[in-house]
């Protein structure tokens, strides 16, 4: 293949990969649900292998497991939207403590550090202008001043305003309707496609391997394989995660005595469903409630106090007993994957990003020609000794060659140290 073949190949991928991004973001009122349906079919079906293997039918397993589940979310988003209703009626009643919280920061901002550097910035910026004054009149020339206007233009009558076609609270309750609506809407659809995929799990398997050829039966196989293990595993065990950490934070909060702690416990469950930043997010809403609801500031120290010692419990404590810190993706190569999924499609791209960049880089794993997606993105592979001895003598670090020898001696032995190091390493 020369150089005309190969910048050619390269650009026909390039031009894919737009393509296919531009066929995600155009088509994601229809892969969004379908995306959302496979991740919860991918959660629930070990509860249905579970039904399955106490001799239970499939499709009854799964009528069973489905409207469990999907009962369960719906008591639950109902009792937190009516925690919510409650909670915005309540704020104005909490509008004096809020009050109170602003003029103590305001007080002591007031002879501060704060109040000298607003000083220095007003005296800059009061100098810069009267220079710009003094410039701008040592160049101005006398503008001529327009013909003043008659007396009886004043008392002209002035057109009307145009109406309001509709009023505010009009408009609130049409677009809360149509949202209420589309949620509801793609809601059905997920229920729908969840019950079909659980239902015709063997059938989709058997047509993807049939699309891939029998002479990738094996390599396809394993794929789907790893795939389902390992995002449903991640999947049931984050679920079982959050919902422990929603539970002692609700129990905590109530014993702090902080009101709506059902609101915040469910929110706390569901927002752990994005990494990294989803705890911190929502650990803002339930602190600016205790500075509001509380006079002092022991209340509000304690709510801090608690969500970052549930944090530091869960993160050291849970995950690794449950399932680990890795789901098979490095942390750099998430992060850039979370942010390419929220720009394409939203709020619910940060949930998917997860397993969906497993999905991508396990099925990548198994396809030759895309093995440095999984290089590049896949969790730390452990260095092979015989390239670190290599790379230590290239660099002319004897120190640390001799270092690595000894290592591998100490773990293996003279006789594998000098088979799989060594002679690796000079060849």
């Amino acid at each position: 293949m020369d150089a005309q073949q190969r910048s050619y190949l390269v650009f026909l991928r390039f031009f894919s990969a737009l393509l296919l991004v531009a066929a995600l973001y155009f088509a994601q009122e229809v892969l969004v649900p379908l995306a959302l349906s496979a991740l919860l079919a991918f959660m629930i079906n070990p509860l249905v292998k579970l039904l399955c293997r106490c001799r239970l039918p499939r499709a009854m397993s799964v009528v069973i497991v489905t409207m469990l589940v999907f009962t369960l979310m719906g008591c639950v988003f109902w009792m937190v939207g009516k925690e919510l209703h409650h909670l915005a009626n309540s704020l104005p009643n909490y509008r004096h403590n809020i009050q109170e919280r602003v003029s103590t920061v305001r007080n002591a901002s007031e002879g501060g550090t704060i109040a000298r550097l607003r000083t220095m910035v007003a005296d800059i910026s009061t100098s810069a202008l009267d220079v710009s004054a003094g410039r701008q009149k040592q160049v101005s020339t006398p503008a001529v001043q327009p013909p003043a206007a008659p007396d009886n233009a004043a008392s002209a009558p002035q057109p009307a305003p145009p109406p309001v076609e509709g009023g505010m609270a009009s408009k609130i309750l049409n677009a809360s309707l149509s949202f209420l609506a589309n949620g509801l809407g793609v809601a059905a659809v997920v229920i729908v496609f969840v019950i079909f995929m659980l239902l015709r799990q063997e059938d989709i398997s058997h047509r993807i391997v049939g699309l891939a050829g029998f002479s990738r039966l094996t390599t396809t196989t394993r794929a789907m394989d790893e795939i389902g293990g390992r995002i449903s595993r991640y999947l049931l065990m984050l679920a079982t995660v959050n919902s422990l950490y929603g539970l002692m934070l609700a129990i905590g909060l109530a014993f702090i005595g902080l009101p709506y702690v059902l609101l915040w416990g469910v929110l706390a469950a569901l927002f752990r469903f994005i990494p990294y930043i989803g705890p911190w997010i929502v650990a803002v809403l339930p602190i600016g409630l205790s500075l509001a609801v509380f006079d002092g500031w022991t209340q509000p120290l304690m709510v801090a106090g608690l969500i970052i010692g549930l944090e530091l419990l869960t993160n050291m404590v849970l995950e690794p007993l449950l399932y680990g810190h890795s789901v098979g993706v490095s942390d750099f190569a998430l992060l850039v994957a979370i942010t390419f999924w929220t720009w394409l499609w939203g709020g619910l791209g940060l949930v998917l990003a997860t397993p969906l960049t497993v999905c991508i880089v396990v099925i990548c794993k198994y396809i030759p020609s895309l093995a440095w997606v999984d290089v590049l993105m896949g969790e730390k592979q452990p260095p092979q000794a015989h390239l670190m001895a290599f790379r230590r003598l290239v660099a002319g670090d004897e120190d640390a060659f001799q270092s690595t020898i000894h290592d591998s001696i100490e773990k293996n032995g003279i006789e594998a140290t000098l088979d799989e190091v060594v002679l690796p390493a000079w060849s």
